[in-house]
């Protein structure tokens, strides 16, 4: 098992390992109080037994008890959520951003419905969707729906020692949200901003321009004076928050301009050619060798970039008569 790290004072780490997922690890962040006081636990891991068995064991070390430690989820994907439904039948209290427990509270065939409508719209192949959901994450790897406090932007949280202002970042998901303590400058970053792999921005049927609030939300948390910014997945390595952020802004960017250049190159291509035709990092010979699981992704994230491209006017989108939308150049 790993031990807990005491980042600063009062501030923790506890490393979650995801086994044979390519994020490798969740940092659990976790705020211990002076005695009398309350702790928090930022973002749960899996609901596996591997990675509830990791968490168990910081809490039991940190000796962190249900009456006095709450739990904040930075986002409702499963490996921040997935041990959180455990832990709320243990006697835990939730606390989350507003619009992802919402979300949640539809329940996953609500939002697959959702999303399947969506994508297959954009040429996703409708067998993919049985493919990916033999194995979808948010049902296997999560322990049930809980109650939770709602919370908003500005929201003040007072834990031990830290005043965290809740920080709406929305784009990697639609309700996303950060915490930062201006007298320390931490923010716990949640997946908003990773340091050596990029986060996923895939379209949302409620976020219409996923892409174009993702970039708003990067500029919001450059503004912030944040002197030691938090992960929740590998580390921040020597690389300072705003040249991150600068980096996924230009990353961006870049991949605008190759969908434009694909659809330069071949006018009426519907988002999934668009996506096989993209460059991705993974470890795969081609399009075609990527897991199910990946290609939804890629598409989802190509879809994303598309809608930015129809908003900002430089392609338009055009449906056929099957019902698939096909770009060209404006």
């Amino acid at each position: 098992m790993n031990e807990p790290i005491e980042i600063i004072k009062g501030l923790w780490t506890i490393n979650i390992e995801l086994p044979g997922n390519p994020l490798r690890n969740l940092n659990s962040y976790v705020v211990k109080a002076p005695e009398g006081g309350r702790n928090l636990i930022v973002d749960t891991g899996f609901y596996r037994p591997e990675c509830l068995g990791e968490l168990m064991h910081g809490i039991e070390v940190l000796e962190l008890k249900p009456e006095n430690t709450d739990i904040f989820i930075t986002h409702l994907h499963p490996d921040h959520v997935g041990n959180a439904g455990y832990l709320t039948k243990l006697g835990y209290n939730v606390v989350m951003s507003a619009l992802d427990y919402d979300l949640m509270s539809f329940g996953p065939d609500a939002r697959w419905k959702d999303s399947m409508d969506l994508l297959c719209s954009e040429g996703l192949p409708d067998d993919m969707f049985v493919k990916i959901r033999e194995r979808d994450e948010s049902i296997v790897y999560t322990s049930g729906m809980f109650d939770a406090r709602k919370v908003y932007n500005g929201q003040m949280l007072h834990y031990g020692n830290f005043d965290f202002e809740c920080i709406f970042t929305p784009g990697h998901s639609p309700g996303h949200m950060c915490l930062f303590d201006k007298n320390t400058g931490v923010l716990l970053l949640g997946d908003h901003v990773l340091f050596d792999i990029t986060p996923n921005i895939c379209a949302w049927v409620c976020m219409y321009d996923a892409l174009g609030m993702y970039l708003d939300s990067l500029r919001k948390v450059r503004a912030l004076d944040v002197r030691l910014p938090l992960p929740a997945h590998r580390s921040a390595g020597n690389v300072s928050l705003n040249d991150r952020i600068d980096a996924l802004l230009d990353h961006h960017k870049r991949r605008l301009d190759e969908a434009c250049g694909i659809i330069e190159r071949e006018p009426g291509l519907n988002a999934y050619q668009i996506a096989s035709r993209m460059r991705w990092h993974i470890r795969a010979d081609g399009w075609s060798d990527f897991p199910p699981s990946q290609q939804y992704f890629a598409h989802s994230e190509t879809v994303a970039h598309l809608d930015r491209l129809v908003i900002t006017g430089r392609v338009i989108r055009k449906r056929d008569e099957a019902g698939i939308n096909r770009y060209y150049l404006k």
